[in-house]
């Protein structure tokens, strides 16, 4: 009798081990490098150690790259994580701010708007099961399912307790990111506490703008949907039962509206609450923000801009809220291994506008164990090279003699502090694979050899193919490509980019 208990125990053990498998391998999970790391952002938050936050922000994917918690406690020493993600409406972040108290008190919600107009036909049950899948089992979690099937009852409440009866027809799909390897990098790498950073600026040639308001006009409100408005009516009767000083705000948006902008304003008034609207012409005048420089699309701030925007509401929670400030070892161990990536990634902003050869070379050197870099001149790349640039070259490791050699080739590539180098008068190749990472080929033909460039990385050409040196400059953290330049070192020094319109 025992015997055949045991083996029934053991039987149900196999199955269970193979359908919490099948879940954790067949349930989407949008990490650290996908353009919205949901997954991570809401896991990372479940990390945190109680009671250890003094402001929490909420929003949309507009929130999740407006708020940086790094600048907010390097510079106001608040502790903060940023709980915004993809198409959070208010429903959303109504049931995850209910849950974030399960754990944290913070002093302040900062909560992005944007959603607050969405109608209800724009709830889509994939937002749902972004927001909903990653939350713990819960009181909470309940309350939110419910509410969603009550939205939508052709949903499932037993799918979003058993996901996989949802997403078992997933094997076709299936990709390196549903990996072991992938999924526990992934649950590791939230060092930027929730916020999602963009390098890139927004393309002048897409011809957008971001047409500001002047707070003087006279318009008609716009209505706020039926549902989301319902759930921003719980979210600040919520934050009052709780003691927590609410502040709304919208970031800088090709696609906000000036009703829409009137709407927040009466809002905030009629709940005596803070609204701050970065669309505004005082605030982007008063912040310098601008829109081809500062933007990563129509409605997100890249890292440069939402600087800015964290920066104005630092100041403001600093001059108008009371926030005793919680003093946990665990948040500034969590800021401080935090603290080089972020300032990793503005290095990356900030090397995609350097047009001076010299100075480029130096910010690459700078973060260099970061990078992987290719050079490859095309033509000429020596003729007007300066003893400036050569000296730079020899800081990052690159020590091949280029003074005189005149329309001759030259290729070199370094990575984790191994050099390939070669300048001669014929067509110099180079391919290989660096890790998991990507495969490259990469070339260099001077005028006595053809006169062309090519840096290709998995299948992509990124060469700009122009006179000079064509640098390619590869992020190992973010995985993706940062910036392709060229420097006509054979003439003026100018520099010609490729513009960068690709998420991670």
């Amino acid at each position: 009798m025992f015997k055949k208990l045991a083996k029934v125990i053991g039987f149900a053990a196999v199955l269970v081990s193979i359908f919490a498998l099948a879940t954790r391998v067949l349930v989407p999970e949008w990490f650290w490098d996908d353009m919205w790391p949901t997954t991570s952002t809401l896991a990372g938050f479940y990390e945190l150690e109680e009671d250890s936050l003094d402001v929490l922000a909420m929003g949309s994917s507009a929130g999740q790259t407006a708020v940086i918690p790094q600048v907010l406690y390097d510079e106001y020493g608040l502790s903060s994580y940023n709980l915004s993600f993809e198409k959070q409406n208010m429903l959303s972040a109504y049931y995850w701010l209910k849950e974030a108290l399960q754990y944290q008190h913070p002093s302040v919600v900062l909560l992005e708007c944007r959603y607050y107009f969405e109608p209800d036909s724009n709830l889509p049950e994939m937002f749902f099961r972004k927001a909903f899948d990653p939350m713990r089992l819960s009181p909470v979690k309940n309350e939110a399912i419910k509410a969603v099937c009550e939205i939508d009852p052709e949903e499932s409440e037993l799918s979003y307790y058993l996901p996989l009866l949802r997403f078992h027809a997933r094997w076709s799909d299936l990709s390196y990111k549903d990996s072991k390897e992938y999924y526990e990098r992934g649950m590791s790498m939230n060092e930027l506490l929730g916020y999602r950073a963009f390098v890139y600026a927004e393309n002048e040639d897409e011809g957008r703008e971001i047409a500001a308001f002047e707070e003087d006009m006279e318009v008609k409100a716009f209505p706020a949907g039926n549902i989301n408005g319902l759930y921003m009516d719980k979210i600040v009767e919520l934050c009052k039962e709780e003691g927590i000083d609410l502040v709304l705000y919208h970031g800088p948006s090709v696609w906000h509206r000036v009703d829409r902008w009137k709407t927040l304003v009466e809002y905030g008034e009629a709940n005596n609450l803070p609204y701050i609207d970065f669309t505004t012409a005082r605030l982007m005048e008063e912040l310098e923000y601008e829109y081809h420089q500062h933007s990563e699309g129509g409605n997100h701030p890249n890292i440069a801009g939402a600087a800015k925007l964290t920066r104005y509401l630092g100041a403001f929670l600093q001059e108008n809220h009371k926030i005793a400030k919680k003093t946990k070892e665990s948040a500034k161990a969590l800021f401080d291994a935090a603290r080089p990536l972020y300032e990793g990634l503005a290095a990356d902003y900030e090397l995609k506008h350097i047009t001076n050869i010299e100075e480029y070379l130096e910010a690459v050197n700078s973060q260099k164990d970061r990078y992987i870099v290719f050079l490859s001149v095309k033509d000429d790349g020596a003729q007007h090279l300066s003893e400036e640039a050569v000296e730079a070259l020899k800081n990052i490791g690159f020590v091949a003699k280029l003074e005189g050699l005149f329309r001759s080739s030259y290729l070199a590539i370094y990575n984790d502090g191994v050099v390939m180098e070669e300048a001669a008068d014929e067509l110099l190749e180079s391919s290989g694979k660096f890790g998991n990472a990507f495969t490259y080929y990469a070339c260099s033909a001077g005028g006595n050899s053809g006169a062309y460039s090519s840096v290709v990385i998995n299948g992509d050409e990124y060469s700009n193919d122009m006179r000079g040196v064509n640098a390619v400059v590869y992020d190992k953290y973010t995985r993706s490509v940062i910036d392709m330049a060229c420097f006509d070192t054979c003439a003026d020094g100018s520099c010609t980019r490729k513009h960068i319109y690709r998420h991670l």
